[in-house]
């Protein structure tokens, strides 16, 4: 309490580095939990992406590996619109798949 009776305000200081680490609350306005989650949302899209592109550009080159990958597109089309939000990827896939395979 001060001179006329309030109380002051709580301020809390920022824990060092090597203390977060330890630490089972999260600092000052940042969750670490949150952003490792973010942090592997986005590294498991960019592999993801990485993957298709690569698909992509194998399906163009190389016979074989274009009927596969359209093969493949049909039967995780078919798979996906087995749920009723699945049909809005599942037609793309069955129809880009179908294109892959009987090129």
């Amino acid at each position: 309490m001060d001179a006329w009776g309030a109380e002051e305000p709580v301020v809390r200081k920022p824990m060092p580095v090597s203390d977060r680490i330890f630490a089972r609350e999260p600092a000052l306005g940042s969750s670490s939990r949150d952003s490792r989650c973010n942090l592997r949302i986005i590294m498991t899209l960019s592999t993801v992406l990485c993957i298709a592109v690569a698909l992509v550009v194998l399906a163009m080159i190389i016979r074989a590996v274009r009927k596969a990958t359209g093969l493949l597109l049909v039967i995780l089309g078919i798979f996906a619109c087995f749920t009723g939000i699945g049909f809005l990827v599942g037609a793309p896939l069955v129809f880009v798949g179908g294109v892959l395979l009987f090129i």
